[in-house]
C-alpha cells in the first residue's frame, strides 16, 4: 500500500468509516508484525509468547499446535515464565507433541520457580494426581502451599481436600478446615461447602 493510500485509510478510520474498497485486514497485519517480531535475530519473547498463544487457540489464525510448541520453545528458553507454563501444559497433555510427563515437569519448575502462581498449582495437580510413576505427595504439598500462599484458592481446596482425607498424608481435620476457611473467604463455593460440612 502506497502512503497517500494509507494517509487516506488512516484519515477514514478516526472519521469512524472505511470505504469497503479500502477495507484491509488489520488482524493479519498485526500477525505478520508479531512474526517480524518474534523472528527477528534472537526474537522478541513477548512476540513469540503471543504467537504461540494464539496458534494454540486458534485466534485470527488457523490453530496449529506445531507452531504454538515452536514459538513457546522460543519464548520459554528465553525465560519467560508464560511460554513455560504454556508449553509444560502442552506435554502433560499431549497436545501437538507426545504426552511427556517429565518435560511437563521440567517446564513446569521452570516457570514455578520465577513465581508462577499457576505453573505452583499445576505441579501440585501433576505431583497428586497425575501417573504413578510421578506421583509425590510431599512434593505436590509443596507446591500448593506455595500457590496457596500467592493467593490460589483451588491449592487451598486441593490442600484441604488432601489433610481431609488423609491422602498418603497424616490425616488432620483441623488444617482442613482452615484451608476450607482461607479458600472459602476467597468466595470457592465448594469450599465453603467443606468447610461448613466440617463444622457441623
Amino acid at each position: 500500500m502506497n502512503l497517500s493510500k494509507y494517509v487516506f485509510l488512516i484519515f477514514f478510520v478516526f472519521m469512524g468509516f472505511i470505504p469497503y474498497s479500502l477495507a484491509i485486514d488489520t488482524k493479519q497485519l498485526e500477525i505478520s508484525a508479531l512474526e517480524q517480531q518474534a523472528n527477528n535475530g534472537d526474537g522478541d519473547a513477548d512476540s513469540q509468547f503471543e504467537l504461540g498463544f494464539r496458534y494454540y487457540q486458534g485466534k485470527d489464525i488457523p490453530q496449529d499446535y506445531n507452531k504454538a510448541i515452536e514459538y513457546f520453545s522460543k519464548a520459554a528458553n528465553q525465560g519467560d515464565m508464560y511460554a513455560q507454563y504454556s508449553l509444560g501444559m502442552m506435554y502433560y497433555n499431549g497436545n501437538g507433541v507426545s504426552q511427556n510427563y517429565r518435560k511437563a515437569i521440567e517446564w513446569l519448575m521452570k516457570s514455578a520457580n520465577q513465581g508462577f502462581i499457576e505453573a505452583q498449582y499445576n505441579l501440585g495437580v501433576v505431583y497428586s494426581q497425575g501417573q504413578e510413576s510421578i506421583r509425590d505427595y510431599k512434593k505436590a504439598i509443596e507446591w500448593y502451599t506455595k500457590a496457596a500462599t500467592l493467593g490460589s484458592s483451588d491449592a487451598l481446596f486441593n490442600l484441604g481436600m488432601m489433610y481431609l482425607d488423609g491422602q498418603n498424608i497424616p490425616q488432620d481435620k483441623n488444617k482442613a478446615k482452615e484451608y476450607f476457611k482461607q479458600a472459602c473467604l476467597n468466595k470457592f463455593l465448594r469450599a465453603c461447602k467443606a468447610y461448613e460440612k466440617l463444622n457441623d
